[in-house]
């Protein structure tokens, strides 16, 4: 018979394990599996790197559209909403001098003597001051109407002079009133 000749590849060498046989096949799959997230992470990149040149691209569009915007504002509307501004607290000066006033009208009327007639009216808010000149019949209707008006609680002071008799027998004189600051004091409506 003839001589038998040995395998090429000894059968003495160790079989390969499960163990061994699975890590050499998974490692090309482990290497695919690499390779596709390598992909998904690089066109994740790609299309965040658009995603923020594009808004960049919109925000100086959206500035530039502000800025825009705040010029026209500035020039027309900013100039009238200045001037309602304006208008407004002149209005609001006006409406709180014309309640103290209405007020120092409403004293005078309701302290005004029938037999007097009042020619000259200056109000001074500041120094709490009320001066009048006026016609009255007689020197005794005069010293009435200061009485009246000392007897008044928002009356502080009543100083009168300039006695003189007109042309036509009338008393003219002159009063300065003093008066609390209760005076200014707006009514409760």
């Amino acid at each position: 018979m003839p001589e038998q000749l040995k395998p090429f590849i000894s059968s003495s060498l160790p079989r390969p394990t499960l163990r061994a046989k699975v890590v050499s096949e998974g490692g090309g799959w482990l290497l695919g599996l690499g390779v596709v997230v390598l992909l998904a992470a690089l066109v994740i990149y790609v299309g965040l790197w658009v995603y923020q040149r594009s808004l960049v691209t919109v925000h100086s569009e959206w500035q530039e559209q502000i800025r825009n915007q705040e010029s026209e504002l500035r020039s027309d509307t900013l100039a009238n909403l200045i001037n309602v501004a304006n208008s407004l607290a002149v209005g609001r000066e006006l409406l709180s001098n014309h309640a103290w006033i209405t007020q120092a009208f409403r004293f005078l009327e309701a302290a005004t003597h029938a037999k007097v007639q009042f020619l000259k009216f200056d109000f001074l808010r500041d120094v709490r001051k009320i001066d009048l000149a006026g016609l009255a019949s007689s020197y005794q209707t005069v010293a009435e109407q200061v009485r009246i008006l000392e007897s008044y609680p928002d009356v502080e002071k009543v100083a009168f002079g300039g006695l003189s008799r007109t042309e036509k027998g009338l008393v003219s004189f002159k009063l300065a009133i003093t008066f609390k600051p209760s005076l200014l004091a707006l009514p409760n409506r």
